[in-house]
């Protein structure tokens, strides 16, 4: 094993911490990112769950945003029996 002076010791230790803060608060930030998405998402969806008695898929999907295919199969799990438009 190649000799590591304290110096190198030390600076590799802080080296690694300064490396697993940086990780840590870079993957805080992500999963807050993805949080604060889905979060809109389940907004929409409500939303659009809302105006289904409303308005129809297009002009639903032009309010909200999401694709038609969304809104269709939230119009086509609220119309089976037991089913139900909520998210």
């Amino acid at each position: 094993m190649p000799y590591v002076s304290s110096v190198e010791r030390i600076g590799m230790k802080r080296g690694l911490e300064q490396g697993l803060a940086k990780g840590l608060e870079q993957g805080l930030e992500r999963g807050l990112e993805r949080g604060r998405q889905e979060g809109r998402r389940e907004a929409l969806l409500a939303v659009a769950s809302n105006l289904l008695d409303l308005l129809d898929d297009t002009a639903i999907s032009a309010r909200t945003g999401l694709p038609v295919e969304e809104v269709r199969r939230r119009r086509d799990v609220g119309s089976r029996p037991g089913g139900g438009a909520s998210s």
